[in-house]
C-alpha cells in the first residue's frame, strides 16, 4: 500500500494522511457515473463561440467542436473528432460553463458516452480540448480516439517542439507537441499540444502532404468508468523556424498545471494524457485505474507521497 505525508500548510492538525480500502470503496461508485454530473452548466449562447483571442487570432468552432477556418484560412476543418472510427456528432443541445468560457458538448457512439469541451482562454492565445469518454457497456472496453485536422494549405515544415521533423511516428521523450509551420503569408503556423510534459504515453502522429494530421490514442476504459484525453491548440505567426527558447515560452502556459485547473476534479483525475493532474494511463487495467483514482484524490489534497504512513479516511468526514 502506498502512503502519502499531508502538506501541513492546507491540514494543520494532520501530520500524516494515508488512502486505504475504504477511499477505493468510497471512489468507485463516484468514477461510475458522469463526471459533469454535479457542474453546474447553463444552455450555450452560440452566438459567442466565434470569438478573436487577445493576440488577434480568430476562432470559429461549429457545434461538433470543429474549427472551420481559424484565421486567413489556417484551417479547412480542424479538431474533428472520431471514435471507433465514427464522427461526433451531439445529440443534445450544446451547453456552456457557468463563466461562459467552456463549450460542453454531449454525443454517444455505439456504448460510449462522448463528451466533448472546448475552451479559449484569450490570453494565452490557445484553445482547450478535452474528450471526454464513458463505457456504458458491462465489459471492458478499448476505444480508438482520433482527432483529425486539415489545413487551408499546406506547411512548409512538419516538427515537434523540439525541433524535429516528424510525419509518422510518435512523440520522443521531451517532446510534447508538434507543430506545422508557414513560413511568410497570411496563414498562421499551427501549434497542436498533445500530452504533458511527464507523460510517457504518446498519441500515433500522422501528416500527409504537410496538411492532413490524424493524432490517434488508443484506451481501454473498465465498464462503467470514464476516461478523458487533455489536447490543446494555438495559432501562432513566425516568419523563421521557432528555437527551443521560442517554443518553451508558448507551450509553458499550456503545460502548467492551471492550464487544467478549471475542470471539474472528476474530469481532471480521468485524464490519460497529463500525468501531473493525476490521471491514469492509456494502458492501464481497471485495478491499476482505482489506484491511479486514489493519487488523484490525493493530489487534490495536496497530499504527498510516504512510504510509511497508512491511515483511512471516514465517509463525510473531511481533513
Amino acid at each position: 500500500m502506498v502512503g502519502y505525508r499531508a502538506a501541513p500548510t492546507r491540514h494543520p492538525g494532520y501530520s500524516r494522511v494515508g488512502l486505504g480500502l475504504l477511499v477505493l470503496g468510497l471512489l468507485l461508485p463516484w468514477a461510475a457515473t458522469s463526471a459533469t454530473a454535479k457542474e453546474k452548466l447553463l444552455p450555450a449562447n452560440v452566438s459567442q463561440m466565434n470569438r478573436t483571442d487577445q493576440r488577434g487570432f480568430q476562432w470559429d468552432p461549429t457545434l461538433q467542436g470543429i474549427i472551420s477556418d481559424g484565421t486567413s484560412d489556417c484551417f479547412d476543418s480542424g479538431l474533428i473528432l472520431k471514435v471507433n472510427g465514427g464522427d461526433f456528432n451531439p445529440t443534445s443541445a450544446p451547453l456552456q460553463t457557468a463563466d461562459g468560457l467552456e463549450f460542453v458538448l454531449f454525443g454517444t457512439i455505439g456504448q460510449i458516452g462522448i463528451v466533448r469541451r472546448l475552451r479559449l482562454d484569450p490570453a494565452v492565445g490557445a484553445m482547450r480540448y478535452v474528450e471526454l469518454l464513458e463505457n456504458n457497456s458491462k465489459r471492458e472496453v478499448r476505444v480508438t480516439v482520433e482527432v483529425h485536422s486539415q489545413l487551408g494549405g499546406s506547411a512548409a515544415m512538419i516538427q515537434t517542439d523540439q525541433g524535429r521533423a516528424i510525419v509518422n511516428g510518435q512523440l520522443e521523450k521531451g517532446e510534447t507537441t508538434v507543430v506545422g509551420l508557414h513560413h511568410g503569408g497570411s496563414r498562421p503556423s499551427v501549434m497542436f499540444q498533445l500530452r504533458g510534459a511527464r507523460t510517457k504515453d504518446s498519441p500515433v502522429v500522422s501528416v500527409r502532404d504537410n496538411r492532413y494530421f490524424v493524432f490517434t490514442w488508443t484506451v481501454s476504459i473498465p465498464a462503467g468508468r470514464s476516461t478523458a484525453i487533455l489536447h490543446s491548440v494555438a495559432q501562432r505567426r513566425w516568419s523563421t523556424p521557432p528555437n527551443a527558447k521560442d517554443y518553451k515560452a508558448e507551450l509553458d502556459p499550456l503545460l502548467d498545471p492551471k492550464w487544467s485547473a478549471s475542470l471539474p476534479s472528476a474530469v481532471r483525475s480521468v485524464l490519460v494524457n497529463h500525468a501531473s493532474s493525476g490521471g491514469a494511463s492509456s494502458t492501464l487495467t481497471g485495478k491499476t485505474l482505482a489506484h491511479q483514482e486514489v493519487l488523484g484524490l490525493a493530489r487534490s489534497y495536496e497530499v504527498e507521497r510516504e512510504s510509511d504512513a497508512i491511515v483511512f479516511l471516514e465517509r463525510d468526514k473531511p481533513l
